[in-house]
């Protein structure tokens, strides 16, 4: 009986320990669950500061251009003293704009130079107005300085306006000009892909157009569905002479035919362009005309960019943004094809990317 009573308490005794046992696997696992836990959750918190302080360091820098400017006494000092009161009135954005403007010598008019001038901020002079100030010697030298850009220079510069791609030449480009209209033909179709891929731009397009009808379509027909419950009030508010109503019902009638036109307008321009795309996307021999509902291609060839205004397999036309340093045949990967992938004018938009805003 005693033997029994021992080999039983054993039993349970081996029981306990393998329950312990278990329990503190258990445990063990529990915590190496937690540390695992934790540790994703510092990980994922660091790959997630990392991700916002890359993206927002951008925000904490500014863009400028390094400018040599002649600092003249008629331009940065009206009262010829010298003294701070009349340097502060001093025109210093105007030598800036003019050194500036000279890098672009091609552009001209009244309108592309205005454009141009808004590449740069308002604030574009408050450097070399506080050089001058505080050295007024300065005046009568050319002074090396700092001119801030405009909002959208700065973003371009930053790579967030656009996405831009650069392909290298792999044909030899030779250029018809080095100004004004240019014609590059190239050794080889050269720009086959190019005009596949703007192929189906076109198509892509006209699909977003006939989306965006549809959608435009809808909205209207939501519109006009309100405009029986609308006559009848105004029936309603003619009916009881009541000419606070009579006015109210008219106004919300005027303001449904109103909006109802607005979209039928949008509905039409949107569906011409739609058809012109498909047309254009199945045509499929010749060169395709570029505009600015597609984005821009610029070929950068002998020191010069020329904006693709034309595009076949084997050559290009445009017109130049900067002059090109000789008609010199480029060889392959001596020239480069840039496509910006936003468009200039953005569907549904009727302005144009442009440099207007300003710091």
């Amino acid at each position: 009986m005693t033997a029994v009573s021992g080999l039983g308490q054993r039993v349970d005794a081996d029981e306990a320990r393998a329950r312990v046992r278990k329990r503190y696997r258990a445990e063990a696992r529990f915590k190496a669950y937690g540390i695992g836990a934790i540790a994703f959750a510092a990980l994922f918190l660091v790959v997630l500061l990392a991700d916002i302080v890359t993206k927002a360091l951008p925000a904490f820098t500014v863009t400028h251009l390094v400018i040599e400017a002649p600092v003249t006494a008629e331009t940065v000092d009206p009262d010829g003293s010298r003294q701070a009161a009349s340097l502060a009135r001093g025109d210093y954005l105007k030598p800036l704009r003019e050194v500036y403007q000279g890098f672009f010598p091609e552009v001209s008019g009244r309108a592309p130079r205005r454009e141009l001038n808004g590449l740069l901020s308002s604030g574009a002079a408050d450097e070399l107005r506080a050089q001058v100030m505080a050295d007024p010697s300065l005046i009568g030298k050319t002074v090396k300085t700092r001119a801030l850009v405009s909002d959208d220079a700065d973003l371009y510069y930053k790579g967030v306006v656009t996405d831009v791609v650069e392909e290298p030449g792999e044909a030899v480009a030779t250029p018809s000009a080095t100004s004004g209209e240019v014609v590059v033909t190239t050794s080889t179709p050269a720009f086959a892909d190019d005009l596949a891929e703007i192929k189906a731009e076109l198509s892509e397009t006209a699909r977003k157009r006939r989306f965006e009808v549809d959608r435009i379509r809808t909205l209207r027909e939501g519109i006009l569905a309100d405009k029986p419950s609308a006559e009848l009030a105004l029936r309603e508010a003619q009916g009881g002479g009541d000419a606070t109503r009579i006015t109210v019902a008219q106004n919300v009638l005027a303001k449904i035919d109103s909006d109802a036109q607005s979209l039928q307008a949008q509905m039409e321009t949107l569906a011409g362009e739609a058809a012109d795309f498909e047309a254009r996307f199945k045509d499929s021999g010749g060169a395709e005309k570029l505009d600015e509902k597609l984005p821009s291609r610029l070929l950068a060839i002998n020191g010069g960019i020329v904006k693709i205004t034309s595009l076949a397999a084997d050559r290009v036309e445009g017109v130049t943004l900067t002059p090109l340093k000789s008609q010199d045949a480029a060889q392959p990967n001596a020239w480069k094809l840039l496509t910006y992938e936003t468009p200039e004018t953005p569907a549904g938009s009727a302005t144009s990317r442009s440099p207007g805003s300003r710091r």
